[in-house]
């Protein structure tokens, strides 16, 4: 059996379009350091705190679990808390915190 040049042409672009991307799966654990550096001040980020420090004023992060990426960075891109770093932050970095948020037991607000 012979593969002509031009079925050989769209195999090779078939393989090409269908080969994995870059896209990378969101990582809980990143997505917790980065919470540690720019949310814990205000937010309760780990599931198991006893409580609300004094500092903390603004909802835990296991009851913002239902929370789509979408919403998730259309908050944070608008210098949420005044945290005007935040605002340009790698939509990676925003999947990350996401996965964090997402990886906690939902409680009811």
């Amino acid at each position: 059996m012979t593969i002509s040049r031009h079925a050989l042409g769209v195999l090779s672009m078939t393989a090409v379009f269908m080969a994995p991307s870059s896209v990378r799966a969101a990582d809980a654990e990143r997505g917790l350091d980065l919470a540690e550096r720019w949310c814990d001040s205000c937010h309760v980020i780990h599931q198991r705190d006893p409580g609300w420090h004094s500092g903390n004023v603004a909802p835990r992060f296991s009851m913002l679990t239902r929370m789509e990426p979408p919403r998730f960075r259309q908050l944070l891109r608008g210098g949420h808390g005044g945290i005007d770093a935040v605002k340009s932050l790698p939509d990676a970095d925003y999947d990350d915190m996401l996965a964090h948020i997402k990886s906690l037991r939902p409680e009811e607000q």
